[in-house]
């Protein structure tokens, strides 16, 4: 079975820049079985998925997706596709769209090599962005692991790093969002290096998944989730010529009461 649930028509409005869609969703097991959903965003005849939900909630979990208005056509719709698979139900409420006029300049990166070590203490400082898309653990700086006996308690060089971690096993996904890149026009390859780290707790690990978004599209690069208890160095190589002329570098983290997702460098 699969059913669409459709939002009425929306036009953009000439004076904002951004889209932010928020909902409440809950898909509670049913010995083991649970249900699906898919979020996309309708332009007449194209779609773009926002997000894919395919891991069990028991309780209601809050979403956070925010869309450029840039991005978006003149009209719109939200489009909720509602995949049953012999669970309890797949649950929706308190639907909202907001749009929000933002003052801040984003930061545009057009001089190679571009680091960030986090050693300034703030995201703010190169241009990171952060949001909850769901629960309510974020990406913040600080020093190694979380947790008493954890095996890291440092960054990998200086003192801090980014992490994610949080206190039960699911309902909580955050995003580090990079600046905005400037792809240029005298180089073949772009090389996508940073180190992490997600140490065991009790059996318990964090996951990341790491993305190339262009606008409203994302590509999947990589996807990390098996545990590393010492900090490991993770390089990915991206053909120019496959890069959209601007694009940002998203860190997915989905803890799951580990001792933080770590990354550094």
């Amino acid at each position: 079975d699969t059913a669409v649930l459709l939002s009425p028509v929306f036009a953009r409005p000439s004076n904002v820049d951004t889209l932010d869609l928020s909902f409440f969703y809950a898909n509670p097991l049913w010995s083991p079985d649970y249900d699906f959903l898919i979020v996309k965003l309708v332009n007449g005849t194209n779609e773009t998925e926002l997000v894919s939900i395919e891991e069990s909630h028991e309780n209601w979990v809050e979403m956070n997706l925010r869309l450029p208005a840039e991005d978006l056509l003149g009209s719109f719709q939200i489009k909720f596709v509602g995949i049953p698979k012999y669970g309890r139900g797949f649950l929706l409420d308190d639907i909202e769209l907001n749009w929000v006029e933002h003052t801040e300049t984003p930061v545009v990166v057009d001089t190679y090599p571009w680091n960030d070590d986090f050693e300034s203490g703030s995201f703010d400082t190169k241009g990171w962005t952060t949001s909850i898309l769901s629960g309510n653990a974020d990406w913040i700086i600080e020093t190694g692991g979380y947790g008493n006996n954890c095996p890291l308690t440092s960054a990998y060089s200086g003192s801090y790093n980014a992490r994610i971690t949080n206190d039960s096993q699911e309902g909580d996904t955050a995003v580090l969002l990079s600046p905005i890149f400037v792809r240029p026009s005298n180089m073949d390859t772009l090389k996508l290096s940073f180190f992490y780290a997600n140490p065991l707790w009790s059996g318990n690990y964090d996951h990341l998944v790491v993305k190339l978004v262009n606008g409203t599209n994302e590509t999947e690069l990589l996807r990390i989730e098996e545990s590393h208890d010492s900090w490991e160095e993770k390089n990915l190589q991206l053909l120019a010529e496959d890069l959209p002329s601007r694009f940002q570098i998203k860190f997915v983290g989905i803890p799951k009461y580990g001792r933080g997702f770590l990354l550094d460098d």
